[in-house]
């Protein structure tokens, strides 16, 4: 209400409504009468959110570039077309949604086209489709597209590599239709490429172990993959990274069971097999102030 009297706020740029539940749609059309300066939204946490308080949020509010909906299961085509339609993004993240689909990313991507960062994770609607809109984004350095199923395909990795030139974060966790052949596709952009997770990726054979030796020689500092069947050559590829004498924090190699490596500030590996089952095992290199 206080902000229907006109009075204050005309300067805020960032805004966090996190786990406002409470809120209504005409406490968004508030918003968006007094905070016509809004850069920055973050409303996550909030399964009570729909396509009409976007709808309000966005009818004044036309300098947004940063925009996080995590947790917003009931957002749809409309909201995020309607998003597309007044705001340029830089970055903008959405999680745990079956309602948007390839028309809703296709319209972000046209309009958006220096979207730095995109989390799109657990959107099981989105196909390989919209990845060939998002590797026309040219300036894109971050994308999170884990557990889509449906999009994150070998052909979506064919996207990706040709046309995202300056992609430094990937996490494709969870894209069980990735095979071996985007791991040698990936390969080509591993100059730029900084960190990669490909944690139950079941499609996936020992050929990982080759990327990660392939990764030892480029500039990666973050390595997140599951080869829970391939314990020696994982090992013997820790083992190569070690000797090549980079300093790479962190490591995750998920679901490996019975391998213990310690790796200390000398780029020496201490590997042991422990007799229990370990589910995540965390490879830290403490680099040498």
């Amino acid at each position: 209400m206080y902000l229907a009297t006109g009075k204050g706020c005309h300067n805020l740029v960032h805004l966090n409504l996190s786990g406002c539940t409470q809120m209504t749609v005409n406490g968004f059309r508030y918003i968006s009468a007094g905070c016509r300066s809004l850069k920055d939204i973050v409303i996550n946490d909030m399964p009570t959110l729909s396509d009409s308080c976007v709808l309000a949020l966005i009818a004044r509010c036309h300098s947004l570039s940063v925009v996080s909906l995590l947790d917003a299961p009931h957002i749809s085509d409309v909201a995020l077309k309607a998003i597309a339609e007044v705001a340029k993004l830089k970055t903008f993240r959405m999680e745990g949604n079956n309602q948007l689909t390839d028309t809703s990313w296709t319209a972000l991507c046209s309009s958006s086209q220096g979207l730095r960062r995109l989390h799109a994770a657990q959107c099981p609607r989105m196909t390989d489709a919209s990845l060939k809109c998002v590797a026309k984004l040219t300036n894109l350095q971050h994308l999170d597209i884990s557990l889509c199923n449906k999009c994150m395909t070998d052909m979506a990795v064919q996207y990706l590599t040709s046309g995202s030139q300056y992609l430094r974060e990937l996490d494709a966790s969870g894209c069980v239709l990735l095979t071996d052949r985007s791991i040698r596709r990936l390969e080509r952009v591993c100059p730029p490429l900084g960190s990669i997770s490909m944690v139950c990726c079941s499609s996936i054979s020992n050929t990982v172990t080759f990327l990660t030796v392939e990764l030892s020689t480029a500039t990666v500092s973050h390595i997140d993959i599951n080869v829970s069947a391939v314990r020696g050559n994982l090992e013997e590829t820790i083992r190569t990274i070690c000797r090549s004498g980079r300093v790479y924090c962190p490591y995750t190699v998920s679901t490996c069971a019975d391998v213990h490596i310690a790796v200390d500030s000398a780029h020496t590996c201490d590997m042991s097999s422990l007799g229990m089952d370990l589910n995540l095992m965390t490879l830290r290199h403490n680099k040498q102030q």
